[in-house]
């Protein structure tokens, strides 16, 4: 669109028309004219044709940039609507993987405390056995103590006994 611009040129006047002034050259020159030149008339045709035409140039201009500005706004937003979503995607599998890593140890312990479960009862088990064991041979020591004692006294009084 700039090439456009500087290759075109606006027939006016004939000295403009014949100088090929190109369109920005023209352009400023009629802003100049405007500005600068207060005696100028205002309501004679060729001021309205300078104006018109140079606002005519600087409305592409404004499309232009607006046209920029709503490509960095949208490129802008989209970026920031992207990392958003990708965020809470991310944050979705990390909590997923999180829950996948629980349920993984919550099954290793579980099966850790299934198999202290079977062995201590084994444990257990065995332990009542030997307590009934342990309290069989007490009531035999017992026993065998008090027949023991019954016997060695018996012992004791055959050796004291009078001789006769």
């Amino acid at each position: 669109m700039i090439m456009m611009w500087r290759s075109a040129t606006i027939p006016c006047r004939p000295s403009i028309r014949d100088s090929q002034m190109s369109v920005r050259e023209y352009s400023a020159m009629c802003l100049f004219l405007s500005w600068v030149h207060p005696y100028v008339q205002k309501t004679s045709p060729a001021y309205k044709k300078m104006i018109s035409s140079s606002i005519n140039l600087i409305k592409p201009m404004n499309d232009t940039i607006i046209a920029i500005i709503g490509g960095f706004v949208t490129t802008v937003l989209s970026g920031f609507t992207s990392w958003f979503f990708a965020k809470k995607k991310y944050n979705a599998e990390v909590d997923n993987h999180l829950i996948t890593n629980m349920q993984e140890s919550l099954e290793f312990y579980k099966t850790l405390a299934d198999d202290n479960k079977v062995r201590l009862e084994a444990v257990l088990a065995e332990n009542a056995e030997l307590r009934k064991e342990v309290n069989e041979m007490r009531e035999k020591l017992v026993a065998l103590t008090s027949v023991l004692a019954q016997y060695g006294l018996l012992k004791l009084m055959e050796d004291n006994k009078p001789e006769e």
